[in-house]
């Protein structure tokens, strides 16, 4: 499985995606948009408090690529259907 070229376009795919994160997240940061500025202060409030952040930082501990949606579709790629 992990051979197949299946699975190395989609771990390719994983990385440029990180990549593009990454900078999007520090072209966001580096903003003097004032609409940017005042979209990141909500949403750093908003996330700052809720159970799910503080989970997300505690596994950024550990994994500092840590990112919760890859972890979705991860899961969503690696789970089987036993019901058959």
């Amino acid at each position: 499985m992990y051979a197949s070229e299946e699975y190395k376009s989609y771990q390719e795919f994983r990385t440029e995606m990180r990549q593009f994160k990454e900078d999007l997240k520090d072209h966001l940061h580096s903003s003097q948009n004032p609409a940017v500025i005042a979209s990141l202060a909500v949403y750093g409030k908003v996330t700052s408090d809720s159970s799910t952040a503080k989970a997300i930082k505690e596994m950024k501990k550990y994994d500092k690529d840590f990112d919760i949606f890859e972890l979705e579709q991860d899961a969503k790629v690696f789970s089987f259907d036993t019901s058959e």
